[in-house]
């Protein structure tokens, strides 16, 4: 009954990986197509960067209501949108 078990369990990763082998092919040739469509602006110009939000202290946020923190994020998100930062 191991034996048989141990068959099974082998008979199914083999056939995992054949059925898997045809998606691992279309993989970088998909990449490539993605990356040879035109985005529509100029990428030459753009600039991405992360903004990592300033959190209060950590004693003092435990002690908020849902409205108050609620309020501190719309503050925050309001003076990003001045430096022209917009969130969705």
């Amino acid at each position: 009954m191991g034996g048989l078990l141990a068959v099974l369990a082998f008979g199914g990763i083999v056939l995992a990986l054949i059925e898997s082998m045809p998606a691992a092919g279309l993989l970088p040739r998909s990449f490539r197509t993605l990356l040879a469509v035109d985005p529509g602006f100029r990428a030459q110009h753009m600039l991405a960067l992360e903004v990592d939000r300033a959190q209060p202290p950590p004693g003092q946020q435990s002690t908020w209501t849902d409205q108050q923190r609620i309020e501190y994020l719309r503050q925050q998100s309001a003076e990003y949108q001045v430096l022209g930062f917009y969130f969705l």
